[in-house]
């Protein structure tokens, strides 16, 4: 199968962005979430998604579209001076750049979208109300009779390694399993021979590492760019699968979030509940994703590289949110070039050409009304 297999955080709107780059889909484009045929309209920022995706006149289009959840469960603790809560007796990390805070309230039912660090630390991005639903979820490799370090009782045999998603319900110490499906996560990195997937940095990128639990191995070719490289750091990592399921990276790119290392402070949750949302309440969220003219503005506020991803995407696109350029000094649009040019950036330049508009100053050829002192033949 061809194409290329997408996962990260939505990011934007308008198309969707997804690590840095616009994606297209249709109305129609088929879109399912934790395994329930679903529509685009559902999408929300702040979502992992796993795209299959192609490329057709320097656009990338989705041809599917899913959603997978983290969590689903019931908040069991808020701790305001780590800004983390618990569910499922697993520690979650929220920072400011995590929507959905208002959600945050001991007893809640809620679903969790993020990422999780390859020490096995989970970061939220986006926190939902789980609405009627309360049917406990958990997506991630199985490790023994664990996923994402809960214990799981089924009564079929766990394949190590394989990434699933589990739901059914929590006992108070393990999640008894009604039902497991495949991830979708593992299809579409497994099924592309290109994949751009979405982590967080591990210790050390120059070895072999792991990153969504995908193996990933490094070489004297492999382009880095970004000047932010702490661990924990997003990273967008741009390769190939082998044969064995290895991702070979041709590139790896360090995400400096402008928000996401500055909610250390222990008002975060805190403000929450004292009723500033600051923007980041799902309705807020929703009400931006519905008025796409705002959101496009608003969204490449919070998707600070999009730009130079974006590279292979119409230029016309992305030059559109100049006025959000201003986050382009956050994202170092220099460390990006250095693996873009490997990659079309110059397909960006060549607005450049449309600069030839300057041949079209031909209005000096109008010049010619100097030869309109012709009247002098009257002499």
């Amino acid at each position: 199968m061809g194409g290329t297999g997408i996962v990260g955080i939505i990011t934007g709107f308008g198309s969707i962005c997804v690590n840095g780059l616009e994606v297209f889909y249709q109305a129609d484009t088929p879109v399912d979430i934790d395994g329930s045929q679903s529509t685009s309209s559902d999408l929300k920022i702040g979502q992992l998604v796993s795209i299959d995706a192609i490329s057709r006149n320097n656009n990338i289009r989705a041809t599917k579209i899913s959603v997978s959840h983290l969590m689903a469960g019931k908040i069991e603790s808020v701790n305001t001076k780590d800004n983390t809560i618990q569910i499922m007796k697993q520690t979650i990390k929220l920072s400011g750049n995590t929507l959905g805070l208002n959600q945050v309230k001991v007893g809640n039912f809620v679903t969790l979208s993020g990422l999780v660090s390859d020490q096995g630390q989970i970061h939220a991005s986006r926190i939902d109300g789980a609405g009627s639903n309360n049917l406990y979820m958990v997506s991630g490799t199985i490790r023994g009779n664990k996923v994402l370090n809960i214990p799981v009782r089924t009564t079929s045999s766990l394949k190590t390694d394989q990434h699933v998603q589990v739901k059914g319900d929590w006992n108070g110490t393990r999640l008894n399993a009604n039902k497991i499906t495949p991830s979708p996560i593992q299809r579409v990195i497994e099924s592309h021979p290109n994949v751009v997937l979405q982590g967080l940095a591990p210790t050390d990128v120059q070895k072999p590492f792991q990153l969504q639990n995908f193996p990933v191995y490094t070489d004297s070719n492999t382009k880095m760019s970004g000047k932010d490289t702490k661990i924990g750091n997003t990273i967008i990592i741009k390769g190939n699968i082998d044969k064995t399921g290895v991702i070979r990276a041709r590139s790896i790119d360090y995400i400096r979030d402008g928000k996401v290392n500055k909610p250390e402070s222990n008002g975060l949750l805190n403000n929450v509940k004292q009723g500033d949302q600051s923007g980041r309440s799902d309705n807020a969220t929703d009400q931006d994703k519905k008025s796409k003219p705002v959101e496009k503005h608003d969204l490449h506020h919070r998707t600070e590289k999009r730009d130079s991803y974006e590279s292979l995407e119409k230029p016309d696109t992305i030059e559109q949110p100049e006025n959000v350029e201003k986050p382009e000094s956050i994202e170092r649009p220099e460390t990006i070039e250095r693996p873009e040019t490997v990659e079309k950036p110059e397909t960006i330049e060549k607005p450049e050409t449309i600069e030839k508009p300057e041949t079209i100053e031909k209005p000096e050829s109008i010049e010619k009304p100097e030869s309109y002192e012709k009247p002098e033949r009257p002499d």
